[in-house]
């Protein structure tokens, strides 16, 4: 029984156990460390419990039944995950080593414990299978039976031959270890015949390994048809499924891709991908290999051209997977965005036309949110506020906008509120200004507008203002313009209604200068008297030459100007005994307003 033991289980397991290990270094999936731990803990155990039960029978079946269930809870989850591929184990050597060390340890500590008494009797010679050892192997056998039905149920159109084979080496096993809860010996006809069973099921685990070999050849094994099997499975799908060897052709073409670029599978099978869609990617292909060789796989957006010419954007999933065959495959997923980029291109030129609107206008813009935060603001508004728009970008209103009022020095309602608040333009009050960063206070005129969105519903508000400083300067020259010209047209209506009762006084003194019988006395006091009144006239005709000056500017002589202005200050100049000296180097003309020059 030994020498069979070793060679139908032991040999043959630990070769399996050797081609597991190989194909889990090149794909590093848990199903298959999983269901190397399984077969080596068998092997193992087979020999491991004869060996150390000649003496005890109890413990022969102990260590033998323990290991069965634990080499098949190892197998059914080995299969369960091999048909569902997990996550990737790197680095595998790690994993493998340590996986097949902790199954041999676990191994170790059942052998010690069933020696040393520790566990439950198992079997007892003449009286046969105790209520634990029905409930160990039992739960073997269903384990192993299970894992057998995944094998043969799931994708059974791709199953490898190594599947094949290995589900009714499994079975096997299943119904050897099942014989074996009845007999009461181990002398039985029952009990050779489900070792027999179970000895067959090695001979199909061989027979599994060997058609592994042949099929791939390479030293390795594998549960599923991986690339074929998921070409058929995703053949329906809407994406465009492409498998194709690293560095060289198509070998998978689905229906998917057949729609989107317009080549079926006929055309594009055993042509090279980049070649045959005229691939842009983002990068030199080269990084895009190396993170594939690093990660697994890669995911960006790629620019491929239809068999019409049309350029096609798609976000693309690049799945490095290394088959049975040892050859690097490609698994590319392809879904076309091309109207999706297209409206985002759209409004992206939209917005920056917007924004390049808003930046180049005039006026200061600040745009918020609802909650008053600020969400665009231009230069214009930068320079006002003191305010640069990165820094602005999030900050609450009334801390970059800061107002007041002129004249009172309170602060106003936030706009931003007031908006909402009434669901329309909304303008600043009278004498309000701004307080820059820097301290600097302007007046503004400024108002507020909702912005809705699609639904009517109120999303943000934009303010708009400008500075006044210069409107007030404006208004201030023009006040003082029209005061100026106010007082000139009373000065005229003055000297013009001074002036005719003046000529009449001058034509009085020239009767008295005239007349001989006047004494002298009199007529001197006439004359000095004529004097003052031609001073007076010529004043009032200087006043009332104010207001009929031309409004428009015209050509002056600044000598003449100066005349005029002598003219009228000649006696308070006299009297306060000054001593004017009037030197023009300049003889020629300029155009302006005499009476401005004057003044």
């Amino acid at each position: 029984r030994l020498a069979l033991n070793f060679v139908f289980l032991t040999l043959v397991f630990l070769f399996v156990a050797y081609l597991v290990g190989r194909s889990f270094l090149s794909r590093s999936t848990p199903g298959l460390l999983l269901l190397g731990c399984g077969v080596l803990i068998w092997g193992v155990g087979a020999v491991a419990s004869i060996v150390l039960g000649r003496r005890d029978v109890n413990v022969a079946v102990t260590i033998f039944n323990l290991g069965a269930c634990l080499a098949a809870l190892c197998h059914l989850a080995g299969v369960s995950l091999s048909l569902r591929p997990k996550r990737a184990l790197n680095p595998a050597g790690l994993w493998l080593a340590s996986g097949y060390v902790v199954a041999l340890l676990a191994l170790g500590l059942i052998s010690i414990f069933t020696i040393d008494g520790r566990l439950p009797i198992f079997f007892v010679e003449g009286q046969g299978s105790t209520t634990v050892r029905h409930l160990v192997l039992g739960s073997a056998v269903a384990m192993f039976a299970l894992a057998a039905i995944l094998l043969r149920t799931t994708n059974r159109k791709s199953l490898s031959p190594f599947a094949y084979w290995y589900s009714y080496a499994l079975a096997l096993f299943a119904v050897g270890l099942f014989g074996t809860l009845f007999p009461s010996s181990f002398s039985s006809v029952l009990f050779w015949t489900a070792r027999t069973t179970q000895w067959l099921g090695g001979v199909y685990m061989l027979i599994a390994a060997i058609a592994s070999v042949r099929e791939s050849r390479v030293w390795g094994i594998y549960l599923e048809a991986a690339l074929q099997q998921q070409s058929d499975l995703l053949r329906l799908s809407f994406d465009a499924i492409i498998v194709w060897r690293l560095g060289g052709v198509i070998e998978s073409w689905n229906r998917g891709a057949e729609q989107l670029y317009g080549y079926s599978e006929s055309e594009a099978l055993g042509r090279v991908t980049h070649e045959l869609l005229k691939t842009i990617h983002p990068m030199p292909w080269q990084e895009v290999e190396a993170r594939l060789r690093k990660s697994g796989n890669w995911e960006g957006e790629l620019r491929h051209f239809t068999k019409e010419g049309r350029e096609v954007v798609v976000s693309a999933r690049h799945q490095l997977v290394v088959g049975a065959d040892g050859v690097e495959r490609i698994l590319e997923t392809n879904r076309d965005i091309t109207d999706r980029k297209r409206a985002e291109e759209a409004l992206r030129a939209s917005e920056e036309r917007w924004s390049t609107i808003l930046r180049s206008i005039g006026d200061a813009v600040i745009a918020t949110d609802a909650n008053g935060r600020v969400t665009f603001m231009n230069e214009v508004a930068a320079k006002l506020t003191g305010w640069q728009p990165s820094e602005a970008q999030g900050r609450a209103l009334e801390e970059v906008f800061n107002i007041v009022n002129e004249v009172t020095r309170i602060k106003p309602e936030n706009p931003v509120a007031n908006v909402i608040r009434m669901g329309q333009v909304v303008g600043l009050a009278n004498h309000t200004a701004l307080i820059g960063r820097n301290g600097t206070e302007l007046p503004i005129e400024d108002s507020g507008a909702p912005i809705r969105d699609k639904d009517g519903q109120v999303t943000g508000v934009v303010l708009v203002f400008h500075d006044i400083s210069d409107k007030r300067r404006a208004e201030k020259a023009l006040r003082d313009s029209e005061r100026l010209a106010m007082t000139g047209r009373m000065a005229a209506t003055l000297a013009h209604e001074i002036h005719n009762p003046l000529d009449t006084v001058g034509g009085l003194l020239f009767l008295i200068d005239q007349n001989p019988d006047a004494p002298e006395t009199v007529r001197q006091q006439a004359s000095t008297a004529g004097e003052e009144l031609a001073r007076v006239t010529q004043m009032t005709r200087h006043m009332l030459s104010f207001q009929r000056e031309a409004k428009n500017p015209v050509p002056i002589k600044i000598g003449e100007v100066l005349d005029n202005v002598f003219a009228l200050y000649e006696r308070k100049i006299e009297s306060a005994g000054i001593q004017v000296e009037k030197q023009v180097d300049f003889e020629g003309e300029f155009i302006g307003l005499p009476g401005e020059i004057r003044q």
